[in-house]
């Protein structure tokens, strides 16, 4: 099970997301967002979550080294230009785009960041399911994306909110997709292993789930949620990252 804590503000948060055993550390670089951090911050959030998780014995691959913690960026509406800018700063292992990015803005980065993995999160409902599908279908036939991460959809916002997505929706996506799905919103350590034995997804994602405020990640509940996850049982499909991870974390 692929665990991705997101939005980390200050090092000694992104330090805790790496000793904790989490896979990933989600970096927000959304401007109106409540865990936006600068480039800059960002690059140091980034070491030190990777200097940490090489040092962690809760982190490690399937044969026992430290596969050291995913950086992913998160961006919404970014130009090309700024989402390359910001990889190649900060040095992230993945990107994963929550805005309205069409096939072609991905494929331009797959062109141009070659050994970075490419998230989709996609913002679902009932009501939308139709148009959702259709963006999967396009997504798979440019093979846009290496894994797709789905949040209910609130009007006005690009997630982040702490709604969880309807069973339904998120089953009938798995239906019609063969790429890794990522299950996110409203997630904490009292929900998240019933809903990966409910749903099976291929990795979890939280931000407000493990805070004690927007931004700020609290130890203690970013271990119970790792425990309460790797306490689940997953038969998901994988997707490998660039420095060995993996979305499918025995």
């Amino acid at each position: 099970m692929w665990i991705k804590f997101c939005g980390a503000t200050r090092i000694a948060d992104a330090v805790a997301v790496a000793r904790s055993g989490a896979d990933a550390l989600g970096l927000n670089f959304f401007p109106a967002s409540k865990r936006f951090v600068s480039t800059e911050t960002a690059r140091e959030l980034a070491a030190a979550a990777k200097q940490a998780s090489c040092e962690s014995p809760l982190n490690g691959n399937e044969t026992g080294t430290p596969a050291g913690c995913t950086i992913v960026g998160v961006f919404v509406n970014a130009s090309v230009s700024n989402i390359v800018q910001t990889a190649n700063t900060v040095h992230l292992d993945a990107i994963q785009l929550h805005g309205d990015e069409p096939a072609e803005l991905l494929l331009q980065l797959r062109r141009q960041l070659p050994g970075i993995a490419l998230i989709r999160a996609l913002r679902a409902s009932a009501e939308r399911l139709p148009e959702l599908l259709h963006t999967i279908q396009q997504l798979q036939q440019h093979s846009a994306a290496d894994a797709l991460l789905l949040d209910a959809w609130v009007p006005g916002s690009w997630g982040g909110t702490g709604t969880r997505i309807e069973n339904s929706v998120f089953s009938a996506v798995q239906q019609q997709t063969t790429l890794p799905l990522i299950l996110a919103g409203g997630l904490d350590a009292d929900n998240v292993a019933l809903a990966i034995q409910s749903l099976d997804p291929a990795g979890v994602d939280t931000a407000g789930g493990i805070e004690t405020a927007p931004g700020l990640k609290d130890p203690a509940k970013m271990l119970r949620f790792v425990q309460a996850a790797r306490s689940a049982h997953h038969t998901g499909p994988s997707l490998t990252l660039p420095n060995g991870n993996s979305i499918k974390h025995a």
